[in-house]
């Protein structure tokens, strides 16, 4: 009987909170200037992804078109729906087209959710609660560029990558659950970031040969790629990925064609490695600089980590590490240390602690 009562409660509770959820969650949560992707449109893709988005938000799974559309044009703004609006989480990426006589225009499509609409109202609650007490978090009176700092670093702390279910590849799984995949971990810093203000989108396309996403984002007037799911090291935080441009990103990404008219991103202004003075040309004293990365991470008991302007620099880096460390030790001690050298991306990562 007590076992009853508290199912009951239970239920009821849930259903009173109901009623107040979509007022929590409004049809669009942040400016329409915040979703980078959408004004790389046209016009008429735009009016398709408003169609489809209306629908969607509204637990509408039928979407139906005044006038049929074509395949073409669907399948651009079908791609931008999936992946750049992570409230619409719940939408699984099996899809129905129905068609005209002729095969190449749509009607009407009818997409499946992946959750009954009363637990897709309860986890959008949810989930837009704990980004406000994320974004509640970050320091008052920084700068854009800081608070994509401090949500990236937050990110690759919170998350633990994951590929075992199926929130793993949405930012419920990064935000509600804190694990990921690399899908989870980019819809969850384009949520985090266009509520902070920050223009940011998702990215899809292959990295190291398999089927990635991650960030292109603007900062001031400039654009770059963030990519937080190689940046979670695990034992610490890289930044190697933060906002990198085109020439860089090439290295090991390449975006699917449904992106090639996305901003270029061809600064390092707003770069990491650039803003902290870590990178490192082929003229540099190559044990001097081995030396001020070790005695910078020693001192501070965390990974320090260079990039390099070109291959001949690491390469050279790479060549004098080891004096550089005997020679550190010489002077100031016995340490303990291990190194991430990244010939791909030419960053080199050492954390040492003194013995």
């Amino acid at each position: 009987m007590i076992e009853t009562m508290r199912k009951r409660i239970a239920l009821i509770t849930i259903i009173m909170i109901i009623p107040v959820l979509l007022s929590a969650v409004p049809s669009l949560p942040y400016p329409i200037d915040t979703v980078i992707s959408y004004h790389c449109l046209s016009d008429y893709q735009k009016n398709i992804v408003d169609t489809i988005y209306e629908s969607l938000s509204d637990c509408d799974f039928m979407v139906e078109f005044d006038e049929a559309v074509p395949e073409a044009e669907l399948d651009i703004a079908i791609e931008n729906i999936m992946f750049d609006y992570p409230e619409l989480f719940y939408i699984d990426y099996e899809y129905e087209l129905y068609y005209t006589d002729d095969d190449t225009m749509i009607t009407d499509i009818s997409f499946n959710p992946t959750m009954s609409t009363d637990e897709i109202r309860v986890y959008s609650m949810l989930l837009f609660r704990k980004a406000e007490d994320i974004l509640s978090m970050i320091p008052v009176n920084i700068s854009d560029y800081e608070k994509e700092l401090w949500l990236h670093d937050y990110l690759a702390i919170l998350v633990d990558y994951s590929t075992e279910t199926e929130t793993d590849y949405t930012p419920q799984g990064a935000l509600l659950r804190n694990t990921a995949a690399c899908e989870g971990y980019a819809e969850a810093f384009t949520l985090l970031m266009r509520l902070a203000g920050i223009p940011c989108s998702t990215v899809s396309g292959t990295s190291f040969g398999e089927a990635h996403e991650w960030n292109i984002v603007k900062i001031g007037d400039e654009y770059a790629h963030v990519d937080i799911t190689w940046d979670d090291m695990t034992d610490y935080i890289s930044h190697q990925y933060f906002n990198i441009p085109d020439s860089i990103l090439v290295n090991d990404h390449e975006k699917s064609a449904y992106y090639e008219s996305l901003p270029d991103a061809d600064t390092m202004e707003w770069n990491w490695h650039y803003r902290n003075g870590m990178i490192i040309g082929s003229d540099d004293d190559m044990t001097e600089a081995g030396m001020a990365l070790i005695k910078r991470s020693a001192m501070t008991s965390s990974p320090a980590e260079y990039r390099f302007e070109d291959s001949e620099a690491y390469r050279g880096f790479e060549t004098e590490i080891d004096s550089a460390l005997q020679k550190f030790a010489d002077i100031y001690g016995d340490i303990t240390y291990w190194t991430v050298p990244d010939g791909t991306e030419q960053t080199y990562c050492v954390y040492a602690v003194f013995s």
